[in-house]
């Protein structure tokens, strides 16, 4: 049976489901149907903290689905006595991550479409660890594509459909929620999201 690890760039893909189908990611749903019948050693999720915000609800329900949640503080910037906060990266640490958890799986499994993991990519393949790259459609990077044995577009049902209502009270409020749902457990939500860069959703960038 094939061993798998699995890395979800959880900012990443806020913004490109946003982008693509103004909709939300089903975490478990979407795990369920990576894993199919091999054995997932590992899935983590990475994602950003605010220390103004109360993720634990959306971590937890992470945690029950199967992941492993590993996430980077923001930092607060204090400017005109408006705050903001800068995203701290935690890019290095998926690679780190990965890269051990290559000498243990036959198959890692990316969720992103940022560009900055091309040499992540290669680098385990000449490693002989085959790469799987699970993106959106128009906010996937092509280098990645190419770069990884297989590339799988999000399919419309791993996405949660947002309604008139949602959209309009999201575009009111400074912080939009980000939600999971599994099959086994509620709606949690989690507030807080940055911005895209240059028109495309990224893990990089800063919170206004």
């Amino acid at each position: 049976m094939m061993r798998i690890a699995i890395f979800a760039d959880v900012q990443n893909a806020f913004y490109a489901a946003k982008h693509t189908f103004q909709g939300k990611l089903n975490y478990g749903r979407m795990l369920n149907d990576i894993k199919k019948d091999r054995e997932l050693i590992r899935a983590f999720a990475y994602m950003t903290k605010r220390s103004d915000i109360d993720q634990s609800k959306f971590c937890g329900a992470l945690v029950g689905m199967g992941y492993d949640v590993r996430s980077r503080d923001a930092k607060a910037k204090n400017k005109e006595g408006k705050t903001s906060y800068v995203k701290s990266s935690y890019e290095v640490m998926l690679a780190m991550d990965a890269v051990t958890m290559s000498e243990k799986v036959d198959t890692i499994v990316l969720i992103t479409g940022d560009s900055a993991y091309l040499p992540l990519i290669n680098f385990l393949k000449s490693r002989g660890c085959r790469v799987e790259l699970i993106g959106f459609y128009d906010s996937t990077s092509n280098d990645l594509i190419k770069a990884s044995d297989k590339y799988t577009v999000v399919p419309k049902d791993w996405i949660i459909m947002q309604n008139k209502k949602e959209e309009y009270e999201e575009e009111e409020d400074e912080y939009e929620d980000e939600e999971v749902v599994s099959d086994d457990l509620e709606n949690i939500d989690e507030e807080g999201e940055q911005p895209a860069v240059a028109g495309q959703p990224t893990a990089f960038g800063m919170f206004e």
